[in-house]
């Protein structure tokens, strides 16, 4: 009782400045984590959820970092800041096929890779087409069919060797990359891909069939097909789009194309407008809206790439406008698992 009267008559005799005797501060550094604000740190309170995955410093700067490359990259197909934020999770499930190795060690390294995935799939997808093509060859798809959903396809070739054997190569959105879906094919007198029946070709209910390519896209879905010569020398690749996701207003245009199964990647198109023209760029995601203006290219086109996914929702539909002057086409992308 006699100490605690002690301490109580002590604390009585402190000002209201000063602090207590029994505190030492002798040996306290000064500012001893000044320099770290210095140099620009800052300090972020993440939420719960996001914390879980993303329980370092070092984790959560790589995925910044990541994002932060891609805005920076947006001059030439820019991929939205507010849009990867809504899709940045959902995109790496979709390539690395496992919302599981997002959640263990080293989701870092997925999440800073995503800007690299992305480019990747978009520039393969631009490529495929003459730019991946050897040069001065061509390859034409021209629709044979088309009942309900399923659309037939007919390949010609332009100048390819028709003494040549080739493989011919797919790629559905469905796939992480191409695959080699007939080998065997070869070319007829009119630069028609079939399969002959003869050693060592491909066969079909009768000699030299024509090989029908047979799609059931949904709409904005491409279909990409090539033909690659069994040495691999010769190579020619196309893309359509069979149903196309399209929007047309006083001569512009805006066509989005899918580039993964729930259109987590939209590939987005304005053609018709004026050379170097600056244009209105609205979207809208469910309430997820971006307005900006852009600039055509001295063909009057305008590219971009776009996450369209809104957390917490299973499917919804971006809407993207592209408006110069008195034209303003509104394309519209339904986007969420396919049934």
């Amino acid at each position: 009782m006699k100490k605690a009267r002690k301490r109580a008559s002590a604390a009585k005799r402190v000002g209201p400045d000063e602090i207590l005797p029994e505190y030492d501060f002798s040996k306290a550094e000064r500012n001893k984590y000044a320099s770290r604000y210095a140099r620009g740190s800052a300090v972020v309170v993440l939420e719960p959820d996001v914390a879980a995955v993303f329980p370092t410093s070092r984790e959560v700067n790589e995925a910044l970092r990541g994002i932060a490359r891609m805005v920076l990259k947006r001059r030439r197909w820019p991929i939205y800041a507010g849009c990867m934020e809504r899709g940045l999770m959902l995109v790496i499930v979709m390539l690395t096929g496992s919302l599981v190795s997002a959640q263990q060690p080293g989701a870092a390294a997925s999440a800073a890779s995503v800007e690299q995935q992305v480019a990747t799939l978009v520039k393969q997808h631009i490529a495929w087409g003459p730019a991946a093509s050897t040069p001065n060859t061509k390859l034409v798809l021209k629709e044979s069919a088309r009942s309900g959903s399923e659309v037939k396809f007919q390949l010609f070739a332009e100048n390819l060797p028709k003494e040549a054997i080739y493989s011919l190569v797919s790629w559905p959105v469905t796939a992480k990359g191409p695959a080699v879906t007939i080998q065997g094919v070869t070319l007829n007198e009119a630069g028609m891909a079939i399969c002959s029946g003869k050693p060592g070709n491909c066969s079909g209910q009768r000699p030299n069939e024509p090989v029908d390519l047979v799609a059931h896209p949904v709409p904005g879905e491409p279909l990409r097909v090539g033909l690659v010569s069994i040495d691999g020398l010769i190579k020619a690749f196309v893309k359509t789009v069979p149903v196309p996701l399209r929007a047309e207003d006083h001569g512009c245009r805006v066509d989005a194309t899918i580039l993964t199964p729930g259109s987590e990647l939209v590939w987005l198109e304005g053609s018709g407008f004026p050379a170097g023209g600056e244009l209105a760029f609205d979207s809208d995601s469910e309430g997820d809206r971006q307005n900006r203006k852009v600039k055509a290219d001295a063909e009057g086109r305008y590219f971009t790439a776009m996450l369209p996914y809104k957390q917490g929702l299973q499917s919804g539909t971006l809407r993207v406008t592209l408006k110069y002057g008195s034209c303003a086409p509104t394309v519209k992308v339904p986007w969420g698992k396919r049934n």
